[in-house]
Formats: C-alpha cells, sequence, structure tokens
C-alpha cells in the first residue's frame, strides 16, 4: 500500500500540523533511531530525517510532494557541502 494510513490534523494552514500513523517506504525502527529531536519551549518533539522523509515522499505521488522533494534535495546537497 503507498501513501498515507492516517492522518491527524492539528490547527489551520498556515499552522497546520500533520502527525502521520504510517508511512510508505519507510521502516518505523529505522526512521526511529536516525529521527532528529528537538527542543521547543521545554517540549521535546522527535522529527523524521530528512533521508527517510523524502523517501516517505518519493511513492505518494502527489504534485505537492514533488515541489517538497526538489527543495528537500537542495537541503541535502547543501549540507554535503558542510
Amino acid at each position: 500500500m503507498t501513501g498515507f494510513r492516517r492522518v491527524l490534523f492539528r490547527s489551520e494552514v498556515p499552522n497546520k500540523i500533520d502527525f502521520l500513523t504510517y508511512l510508505s517506504n519507510v521502516d518505523f525502527e529505522e526512521a526511529w533511531d536516525k529521527r532528529i529531536v528537538a527542543d521547543l519551549d521545554g517540549i521535546t518533539i522527535p522529527f523524521i530525517d530528512l533521508k527517510n522523509l523524502l523517501l516517505s515522499k518519493f511513492v505518494t505521488g502527489r504534485a505537492k510532494d514533488k515541489v517538497d522533494i526538489e527543495e528537500l534535495q537542495k537541503v541535502m546537497r547543501l549540507k554535503k557541502k558542510d
């Protein structure tokens, strides 16, 4: 199955947050091990790492994900230069 099994939304655009309970093409254990953890106002929040985020977007086929992929690939190239 491709795409998302369940998406929960919080708030409205432009501050909308999507909480995904399943991502195609991404192994949960690997993604969890590679997660990025941020502290926002004293709250620890895990985020998916760049590589796994890209993998999840490749399989959706959505136009907005194609745009995201292009931008995320630019970020990856910049990170490799550092």
